[in-house]
């Protein structure tokens, strides 16, 4: 794999899909002081098989860490996998928006800078 020389040993997050997403890539960007933000699926290589087994409640969410990469997984209609450098708090956000039942919706802050980028 190549990686392009300009964004390595940046002070700056890189956001990045599933497709793209793999705990290896994470691991070659922490190498280069390039931090890394980016959803994964649960199936793909060397992903953690205790986060798929885990059953979770909505909006509930599940952190595992090693090797300075947070892999967690975080229940809305459905489960949502991530890959994460740059740790942040685990916490939730309002993001503005209401139900119909006038309860504001709350998400996982890292999903929210996820889905501004």
């Amino acid at each position: 794999m190549e990686m392009k020389q300009p964004i390595l040993n940046k002070v700056c997050t890189l956001y990045i899909d599933n497709w793209y997403s793999s705990p290896s890539l994470f691991l070659k960007l922490l190498k280069y002081d390039t931090n890394a933000f980016g959803t994964v699926k649960k199936n793909g290589k060397n992903m953690p098989k205790l986060l798929a087994s885990l059953k979770l409640e909505k909006r509930e969410v599940k952190i595992v860490s090693c090797r300075g990469i947070m892999t967690s997984k975080w229940k809305d209609k459905k489960d949502v996998y991530i890959l994460i450098t740059k740790h942040s708090n685990a916490d939730f956000v309002d993001t503005g928006k209401k139900r119909k039942t006038k309860d504001g919706i709350r998400i996982f802050e890292d999903i929210l800078c996820y889905r501004l980028q």
